[in-house]
């Protein structure tokens, strides 16, 4: 978020999370008009947020840990190819 550049994959099917409040306050929007935005939002959709955001960490950390994986077995066979 610190460029603003989208950092996202479409995953289809899988929600996202928002970060409009981040984006809002770092392109410089008053910051009372960000807690008021905040507060129409509800409890449960804040809760929402939070969970997608810990799916998304998760999915992360096991695609790269997948991805070591597949680093680790193919020099397994380059090593034992030569």
């Amino acid at each position: 978020m610190a460029t603003l550049q989208p950092t996202y994959r479409l995953l289809i099917g899988v929600p996202g999370r928002s970060n409009a409040f981040a984006i809002s306050r770092r392109l410089g929007m008053e910051e009372s008009v960000v807690k008021y935005a905040e507060s129409l939002v509800s409890n449960e959709n804040s809760r929402f947020e939070n969970v997608v955001g810990q799916l998304e960490e998760s999915r992360r950390a096991l695609e790269d840990e997948r991805e070591d994986a597949r680093r680790s077995q193919a020099e397994a066979r380059r090593v034992l190819e030569d």
